[in-house]
């Protein structure tokens, strides 16, 4: 059954909390995404900074990707998220990623998130692996340092 597959609760009642597994993460690499869709745009965290997170797809691994542990892990789920906080002091990571894409420089930052749901330009992202902090034996996808195809060099 694939990850993200809907669940049924009635087919519930047959699995123990004992057999459930932690899903099998996509090993840490660089990925070729593609934002799938427009940026919802809210506030968050104690002081309610503006964020825009983006429905991203990943489409194939790139050449620093273990072949043999991508084969092993539960391969791509139907949506991830790309996030970027806007504040004075990261603003400039979503402007120069709006840039690298292809927005224009003469664009307002609303227009450059509105360019970015509709340009249809691959990226790539970096996936690591990080630990909970609390629980080690948790482990989690974390997808972040997003560039264009043109910037990467692997």
């Amino acid at each position: 059954m694939p990850t993200d597959a809907p669940m049924n609760w009635n087919d519930l009642a047959g699995t123990r909390v004992g057999e459930v597994e932690p899903p099998k993460l996509i090993p840490p690499g660089h990925y070729e995404a593609l934002i799938v869709g427009v940026g919802k745009v809210e506030n968050k965290g104690k002081n309610k900074t503006l964020v825009i997170t983006y429905p991203i797809k990943l489409t194939e691994p790139l050449n620093d990707v273990d072949a043999e542990a991508f084969s092993a892990s539960d391969g791509f789920k139907d949506g991830y998220d790309l996030s970027f906080w806007l504040t004075p002091a990261s603003l400039y990571r979503f402007t120069d990623f709006s840039k690298a894409l292809g927005a224009s420089e003469d664009l307002s930052v609303p227009e450059a998130a509105e360019f970015l749901a509709t340009c249809g330009e691959a990226f790539v992202i970096q996936a690591k692996q990080e630990a909970d902090e609390k629980n080690p034996k948790r482990v989690y996808l974390r997808l972040d340092n997003p560039i264009s195809l043109a910037e990467y060099e692997g």
